[in-house]
Order: C-alpha cells, then structure tokens, then sequence
C-alpha cells in the first residue's frame, strides 16, 4: 500500500487547491495512517482543518508536525495563526517569535507578530478604558518587554500603576518614558505630578517649570504647580515631611507630626441594621442617631489645616451611619477640598440612598466611594443587611458605578453566609467598572453577646491593635472621640471636640494613656479592646482561596 502515497498525495493536494477541503481532509488523514512520519502531510492537514473551522483540530494537527520537525518554521507560523485566532494570544506570540528567529525572511510571520502586538496593545487599551488597572497593566508590560522604546506605553503604564495606589511603579513608568522621550511637555507634567505625590517637592516643582517652559497652554500642570508651592508653604498637603518642615513656631508641644486615618460621624443614621452589627439596635439606643452639624465639621476640619496636620491616608465620611444619607454630604466634601485639598476623601456607603443627582457632584471630591455590599444572592443579602432589600438595592449598583469610575471599591466582610459567592462577586464588580473588590475580615465589633457573631465568623480570634491606630482621629456627630471606629456603643470616649480644642484633644492624657496601654499590650483593660474578636487577614485569605478553589469546604 505504501507505492500508493505519491499518488495519494497528488490526490490529496488537487483536492485542496479546489478547496475542496473535506475530501483533501480524507486524502491526507488516509495518508498519515499509512505514513505516520510525514510532518509535511501533518501541516497540510491542518490547513484542512483550520479551513473548515476547526481550529482545535488544526492546532493538534500542526503540533504533531511539529514533534516530527521542531525546527520548521512555516509550522511555527501556522500554529501562531490558530493560535491567535484562537485568542491564546500569549502562546501564538511565542509561536511567531520562534518562526521569526528561525526564518528571519518569513515575511507573513514578522508582519503577523506585528499585528499581535498591535491587538495585544488594543487589548491594554480597552481593559484600560474600562477601567481594569491591573489588567491593562500586564498587557502594557507585555508590549513593553517586546519594544521597550516605546515612550506613549510608558506612560500608560504610569497611568496604570498610579489608578492601582503605586505611585513609586508610577513615577518609575513616566521616568522610562521621559527617558526616551525627554521634550514631551505631558510626561514631564506625569513625572511632575508622581514626584508631588511621592513627597519630592522641591524636584516636583522643577519639573513642573520644566513642562511649562516646553508647553506654556499647560493650564493643568500650572494650576497644579500654583498648589504646590501654597501647599509647601502653608504646609496643608499630605507630604508629611515638608509639613513638618514648615510647622509654626508656637506648635502645642506633643501635637502628633501627622493623622493617619480622620473617620467622622458625619451622620449618626444608617438605614440598614446588618444582622451583625449593633447599628439601630436597642443596645446603641444612645447614641445620636443626627447629622453632624456643619459648624462642627467646620471646626474640626479648620482646625486639622490650620494646625497643619497633614493626613496621611484617608478621610472617611460615615462612621457608624450611611453618608450618603447625610443631607450635607456634598457641602461636606466641597468644604474639606477647600481647605485640604490633598485630603483623600472616602464615601462610605451600602448605597442604597444614592441618588444621581443628589450624589453626582461627590465624583469632583472623593477618592473613593467604599461601597458595602455583603452577598449579590437575594436571600443571602436580605438576611445579613437587613432590613434592606436586594430587589431595591441591587439595581443601584451599576449607576453607582457609572456615575464614580474608576472610585468605587467594594467592601465584603466575610461570613460563612456568603464565602462561596466571593468569586462570583468579585468578578461581578470588576467587570462592571469597580476600581476594586476587598474581602474583609468580619469584626464582633465589640459586642457582649458574640453567639451571633461567631455563628457568621470563619475562625475568630482576638483582634490586638498596635499603638498606631492612637495616630487616628474617630470623631462621631455629637463631637465625642473614639479609641476605635468598632466601638459602636461608645464605651471608650477620650475626649469631645464640642468641649475641648483638637490640639487639647491630641495632646491629652486620655488619648497618651491608650497609647501607653496599647504599647504594653495590656488590651484587656480596656473595655472595647477586650471585647474586640474577629477574624484575621491571613487565616481569612487562606480560607477563601481554599473554598474558592473547590479545595476545601466552609470551616466547621
């Protein structure tokens, strides 16, 4: 039988130069049984396959070409075209790299290879448009380790980093691009914008000069550059090292050099009462349950800059109510931006009072909407944040999300109610535009009775704060001073910003005694702290990817 191939052959190949691809398929199948060894054969009926859209068929065809001929290109080039068809993009890249480094004069191959990158930097761009940073980021790095000269990818690649919190990557980035590209005024104004942020002030204020002399219309990176230097002389910008550099010269001794975290009650009223929280419960039936008054916010806000106190991480509006359902929400946010305008304001929301045009104008403020949401299954969710509904808080989302791209960062404490959703939720965020979903460890949030609470909690423990939460300012709507924001029955108070100065606050003894409890890790005899359980960060990663990966079941 084997005098018959040649023949078979001729056959096999009249048949595919008239496209007739089913019988060359049966021509050339006929022949491999017969002469298995045949790498060429292989290839042709691949072609076949591929032809009649088979693309998995032709790609196992072209491999066994290749297991009998490694070194031809042409099979290199044809598996990098399936591949690719396919959308196993990375994989096709290096089929076509290969047919390249093996027949540099492939032609088809290196114009193909370029069209790759070229989706591949379409693909950054759409996951960028949408918003996905860590995405975009990956595919920019791809196209970058191909053509690192590429000064415009740099940038995008700045920009990447800087949505995800990485301003050092950031600053790294637009310095590759400034690199290349040293006269472009925009990357000058990038590299400007990431020195500021990074606390290089003074290199920050030469590069801004610098992008202003090669484009004067700059009208961003001069308003900016005006900002700057204010705020390096009346030292109210986050750069905590030329605040202090600029402190006034009668600054209360023992004033803190910075804030970490300012959380204010900007309302004491939250229209949920989650199954696990003591909000609008009888057991905090004391406490205020009203707005903040904006004389109060003033004064208080007033009092950070004018003391010149720069804040280090974030501001949060919401404490234990819901600041969307703050009337003054928005004045709120305009003020603090007025006179902190470095300031990183937080929204905390379950978004169920968002009203677009009530709420839009907050996306000129806040850095961040922290947008609550425990479970997207119905029952799930109207159990544990009740007595909200699904069928009216869910459909809120994705206007949420539209009217704040690119700021909304949802927040999922973790129970054993919804730990085999997370998968689903996280995708179910990003996909719709969320800067970021974060499972959270569920806190007992200092209650006396835990029974509920470890019923919810996946493997509780004691929770033991360092002595760096005291560089935290927790103020809720009446003025009173909290320890910490899960002292939700207010037993800890240390002082009242209704009664006494901030900088008295901050330099009183109530709060120097909690630093010095805190530091001696006597935790126990402090009422909210002995009370605090929750689960841990590193226990609780463990867990989820466990039950994400199928690998393991809800702990008993």
């Amino acid at each position: 039988m084997r005098v018959l191939t040649p023949i078979l052959i001729k056959m096999a190949d009249a048949a595919r130069d008239k496209r007739d691809w089913v019988q060359a398929e049966a021509l050339y199948r006929r022949i491999l049984r017969q002469s298995p060894e045949r790498s060429g054969v292989w290839v042709q009926l691949g072609h076949t396959l591929k032809e009649q859209g088979d693309l998995n068929g032709a790609l196992a065809a072209y491999d066994q070409a290749l297991a009998l001929a490694p070194d031809k290109a042409d099979t290199h080039h044809q598996i990098g075209r399936v591949l690719s068809a396919l959308g196993r993009l990375d994989e096709a890249t290096v089929a076509y790299q290969r047919a390249v480094e093996l027949a540099p004069a492939l032609g088809d191959a290196a114009q193909e290879l370029a069209g790759l990158w070229l989706a591949k930097l379409n693909l950054a761009d759409n996951a960028r448009d949408r918003r996905q940073w860590a995405r975009a980021a990956d595919l920019y790095r791809e196209v970058l380790d191909h053509d690192p000269g590429l000064s415009a990818i740099w940038v995008q690649m700045g920009h990447c980093h800087k949505e995800l919190g990485n301003i050092t990557l950031a600053l790294e980035a637009y310095r590759q691009s400034e690199a290349i590209a040293p006269d472009i005024a925009d990357t000058l104004h990038q590299v400007a914008r990431a020195l500021w942020l990074t606390g290089q002030v003074d290199e920050a204020i030469a590069k801004y000069e610098q992008a202003l002399a090669r484009e004067p219309g700059l009208s961003d990176a001069a308003r900016e550059l005006e900002a700057l230097r204010n705020a390096a002389n009346d030292a109210r910008s986050p750069v905590a090292a030329e605040v202090i550099a600029n402190v006034p010269a009668d600054r209360p001794a023992g004033l803190p050099t910075h804030l970490r975290y300012v959380i204010l009650g900007t309302t004491g009223l939250c229209n949920a009462s989650c199954i696990h929280c003591p909000t609008g419960k009888t057991e905090t039936s004391h406490v205020p349950r009203v707005p903040m008054t904006m004389e109060l916010f003033r004064r208080i806000v007033d009092q950070i800059a004018d003391l010149r106190l720069p804040i280090t991480d974030q501001v949060s509006f919401g404490l234990f109510g819901d600041a969307l359902i703050d009337p003054f929400v928005v004045e709120r946010a305009r003020y603090m931006m007025d006179r902190l305008p470095y300031a990183k304001i937080s929204i905390n929301t379950n978004g169920a009072a968002f009203n677009a045009a009530k709420h839009g104008e907050l996306e000129r403020y806040a850095a961040t909407i922290a947008l609550h949401c425990e479970s997207l299954t119905p029952e799930t969710y109207n159990y544990l944040m009740q007595p909200l509904r699904a069928e009216r808080v869910h459909p809120k989302y994705e206007p949420i999300l539209k009217a704040f791209p690119g700021k909304v960062v949802v927040s999922v404490p973790v129970s054993r109610r919804n730990v085999e959703e997370l998968s689903a939720m996280r995708n179910w965020f990003l996909e719709r535009g969320a800067r970021d979903v974060v499972f959270d460890p569920l806190s007992s949030r200092c209650v006396e009775d835990r029974t509920l609470f470890n019923s919810l909690a996946l493997k509780p423990k004691p929770i033991r704060c360092s002595a760096e939460m005291v560089e935290d300012l927790i103020v809720d709507c009446d003025g009173q001073i909290l320890i910490c924001c899960q002292d939700f029955k207010r037993v800890e108070g240390i002082g009242s910003l209704r009664d006494e100065s901030l900088a008295d606050a901050l330099t009183g003894v109530h709060r120097a005694r909690i630093r010095k409890v805190l530091e001696e890790g006597r935790h126990e005899t402090v009422t909210t702290c002995s009370r605090c359980f929750g689960d841990h960060r590193v226990d609780l990663d463990k867990v989820i990817a466990e039950v994400v990966n199928g690998k393991a079941k809800v702990p008993a």
